[in-house]
């Protein structure tokens, strides 16, 4: 009886179908039937309407928007280079480039690469003569006598020191350089650079360095022969600032 029923209501259901189909009800064959009516275009209401409106802006913005589907990457918050992640970016850079860059301070000043030669002493001066006092209140101190101490005692190497301590007080008192403390040899050479005197400082320097930070004793007929040399260099620079003044 159920079976009966269940084909009875399908077969029905068909004939439904096939029915509907034969008559064109369908919403699509009621819309491809259907006689489409034309009206006349109202030239002043389409006028009063399109008052105002740049086609071409919206063409743009429309090839823009097709351009950015085209490339969802170029506007997504995840891009690191577009978009919110741009100062993320630029912060995490800078600070990897600083890092870097602090690091490699480090490690060079930790193998002494670069690292200017101490001006303090490294020789033993037991004459009673204070470097770093002298350094400290060099337009004061008389060089002059503390370079004939270091001499009677035979202490040459110290006697060059000071005859460069009096070459640089001189140039200072100048204004050719620019007294400090904390400077080095180098950076009173680069100061230098363009002076009348340049060479000469620039080899009495040299002859310095070697002879306080080498590792020999200068003996007196080597110091005979550098002497004049820090003495004459002296000499000219009063004879230029007299030339000058």
């Amino acid at each position: 009886m159920i079976k009966k029923i269940v084909t009875l209501l399908f077969f029905s259901l068909l004939v439904g179908i096939s029915l509907q189909a034969q008559e064109g009800n369908t919403p699509e064959d009621r819309y491809l039937e259907s006689t489409i009516e034309q009206r006349a275009l109202d030239r002043k209401r389409w006028a009063d309407l399109t008052e105002g409106i740049n086609y071409t802006e919206k063409k743009q913005r429309q090839q823009k928007t097709t351009q950015d589907q085209g490339n969802p990457s170029s506007h997504s918050p995840d891009n690191p280079i577009f978009g919110e992640g741009t100062g993320t970016a630029i912060a995490r850079f800078l600070l990897i480039v600083l890092g870097a860059i602090g690091i490699a301070l480090l490690v060079r000043s930790m193998l002494g690469y670069g690292k200017a030669k101490d001006k303090k002493i490294k020789r033993n001066t037991n004459e009673g003569i204070d470097i770093q006092k002298i350094e400290e209140n060099i337009h004061e101190a008389d060089l002059e006598d503390y370079i004939g101490q270091a001499k009677a005692k035979g202490n040459y190497n110290l006697a060059i020191r000071l005859y460069y301590l009096a070459i640089l007080k001189e140039l200072s008192l100048r204004k050719d350089i620019k007294w400090k403390v904390d400077k080095t040899n180098n950076e009173y050479v680069r100061e230098m650079r363009g002076h009348v005197l340049f060479p000469d400082f620039q080899g009495l320097t040299r002859i310095f360095e070697r002879s306080w930070y080498g590792d020999s004793l200068l003996n007196q007929q080597i110091f005979n022969q550098l002497e004049p040399g820090f003495q004459h260099f002296i000499d000219r620079i009063a004879l230029k600032a007299e030339s000058t003044s």
